[in-house]
């Protein structure tokens, strides 16, 4: 019926000439032959485009610069023409979030609104910050890659025993030509470079920067902690910039990715633990410089924090939180054991289930005498059940004045994902659309929405919840006894909290209605699997997904000038194609000048930041 109508087809040839041609109202006499075209094809958007993009309009001058860029095009326009900027790509969500475009989580079901209101004098002060930090983003790359190569072979040889020094002597040589050679894998860090592939000995840290990036050191330990080898210290680029942006609202806006040690493990057999340095802490009003150390990657099987130990001034008390470095310090990191063969058995004598996590630990806990509200999130390590592996899980018990006791499961609390599929009557967070909550009550009487949460989980995902829900007075006791082994005379709100909610769960009905029906109702009460903790299990992740990097061409940008101008072109030439520079004040005597280090840049912000860049 809507194809009938010849509305439509004025109404779609409108939205391709504001995509293509330009921002004003195209009239009659240009319209026409458009909508013409695309009924006649049936309606084939191909054909739209074709002629769209043969018009006699979208080729004159008039219409060059008349279409306001939006953030994405803006922001990842210059990643790609820079090149070397590239090397950040990881943090690109968060400068079109700051440019007004967060991808994927549009305002509402129209979309975005776009022309003018890209540039609404708020937005476009943040739209030259964005394009600022990409330039500054580049500083920061080429000095990373022209110290690493000499540093890297400095620091080989100094901390290696002569027996390591021979064994290694290749690999300092392959270092000396990274600065020749910026696509290298001994360019460190792999993923500065933009090669953010999981190679055979990989680290995942993110960053919060302050005064300048966060700064990191490799080495190697034997069961004795005795130093095998220790790296460059090396600068992380691309991290989250508390000055620029602010702090953080959330730790999922970590710009995470993934770091190569370059150097293979093999060569040390005695290597028990991976040593992640935090050489740089710097403060003040303004923000704060971090370092975040996520997991060890060998050869696919990977290692958490939780495994090993923080040694700083500021350690956090929980062990989940063991790769957050606030402060200069170190983490030690278990190597993953490449050998480790079959799973364990998964069921009991009797053949009943079991969830196996390796270890369990506190985030956080409270209670409020005040109104009765209780929070207890705990954190598992290496959970595994039916054939799958979360190496983080977490399970948030939670009542408060307005919601009864429940178990709310949020999609940032596991990795990878809790759920396979969450449901669309999910809870959205108002301030966070990316972030969505089920919740599984354990007193019955299920609202609709508690109804739809737990009508969406596959059986499996049934069966792991209904474990923690109807276990929860047995965890909660066992994390409650390590606190006080752990935490003898501190920790007294987290103590607190983990007794109110274990009180909670002991009520007479709750424990009735978990000997009669299963909280989800979704399975008889003698199926449901026991949580065990059991050291076996904790076995590096079988088959990690990894972000593949974005191939970077160039290393600096005098690398990149001089790629542009091979082909043929100049730095304005590739900004603003097709618009005189005549019309770009300040443009127009940089076309040939050979220029290095400061001028260079300090000409490419002018030509980013000119209004000229901003349309196109």
């Amino acid at each position: 019926m809507l194809l009938q109508q010849p509305a439509l087809d004025s109404h779609i040839a409108t939205r391709f000439w504001h995509w293509l041609v330009s921002d004003e109202t195209p009239g009659a006499e240009q319209l026409q032959p458009l909508a013409e075209h695309f009924r006649q094809s049936g309606h084939e958007l191909s054909m739209l485009y074709r002629k769209t993009l043969e018009s006699r309009e979208f080729w004159e001058p008039r219409y060059r610069g008349s279409l306001v860029k939006s953030p994405a095009t803006l922001v990842i326009g210059a990643a790609r023409e820079l090149d070397v900027a590239k090397a950040m790509h990881q943090q690109l969500p968060q400068l079109l979030r700051l440019a007004g475009q967060d991808l994927f989580a549009p305002p509402n079901v129209a979309g975005w609104k776009e022309g003018a209101a890209w540039i609404t004098p708020g937005r476009l002060l943040n739209r030259y910050t964005a394009l600022e930090t990409l330039v500054g983003a580049t500083v920061n790359n080429e000095a990373m890659v022209l110290s690493a190569a000499e540093a890297q072979a400095n620091s080989m040889t100094s901390m290696m025993s002569d027996t390591s020094k021979t064994a290694m002597s290749g690999m300092a040589e392959s270092a000396m030509a990274t600065s020749e050679m910026a696509t290298s894998e001994m360019a460190m860090p792999g993923a500065a470079n933009g090669s953010a592939t999981l190679s055979d000995f990989s680290v995942r840290l993110a960053s919060e920067e302050f005064r300048g990036p966060a700064q990191y050191q490799f080495e190697l330990l034997d069961a004795e902690h005795a130093s095998l080898w220790r790296s460059a210290v090396t600068t992380l680029t691309g991290g989250w910039d508390t000055v620029i942006h602010g702090p953080m609202e959330s730790r999922d806006q970590l710009p995470w990715q993934w770091v190569d040690v370059s150097h293979d493990v093999r060569k040390f057999p005695s290597a028990k633990l991976l040593r992640v340095h935090f050489v740089n802490d710097d403060a003040g009003d303004a923000g704060d410089r971090n370092l975040y150390v996520g997991s060890v990657s060998v050869r696919g099987q990977q290692s958490s924090p939780v495994s090993g130990s923080q040694v700083s001034d500021c350690a956090p008390d929980n062990a989940a939180e063991a790769g957050d470095l606030y402060c200069n310090g170190y983490v030690d990191i278990v190597i993953p054991d490449n050998l480790s063969a079959n799973l364990p058995n998964q069921e009991t004598g009797s053949g009943k289930q079991q969830v196996q996590y390796a270890s369990k630990h506190v985030e956080w806990s409270g209670y409020n005498k005040n109104n009765g509200a209780m929070n207890v999130r705990l954190v598992f390590q290496d959970v595994r059940f039916d054939g799958k592996h979360w190496p983080v899980f977490s399970a948030w018990y939670r009542e408060t004045s307005q919601d009864k006791l429940a178990l709310w499961m949020q999609n940032y609390d596991c990795w990878p994902d809790c759920l396979e599929q969450w449901p669309d009557c999910a809870w959205i967070d108002d301030q966070d659309p990316s972030s969505v909550t089920v919740h599984i009550p354990a007193e019955g009487a299920y609202s609709e929405n508690a109804a739809c949460h737990i009508n969406a989980l596959s059986d499996n995902e049934a069966l792991m919840l209904d474990g923690l829900l109807m276990q929860a007075t047995r965890l909660l006791q066992e994390a409650l006894v390590g606190e006080q082994q752990r935490f003898p005379a501190t920790r007294s709100g987290v103590k607190r909290g983990l007794q109110a909610m274990i009180n909670r769960f002991s009520d007479p009905l709750v424990q009735k209605r978990f000997a009669e029906t299963t909280a989800t109702g979704r399975t008889a009460v003698e199926s449901i699997p026991e949580w065990v903790e059991d050291a076996s299990v904790k076995r590096p992740y079988p088959s990690p997904t990894s972000q593949k990097g974005v191939p970077v061409l160039a290393s600096n940008l005098e690398q990149r000038t001089e790629q542009i101008q091979r082909a043929g072109f100049s730095w304005p030439s590739v900004f603003a194609p097709g618009i005189a520079l005549s019309a770009l004040p300040g443009w127009e005597n940089n076309t040939s000048v050979q220029q290095t280090g400061e001028s260079l840049r300090a000409s490419i912000k002018q030509w980013l930041l000119n209004p000229a860049y901003q349309v196109y």
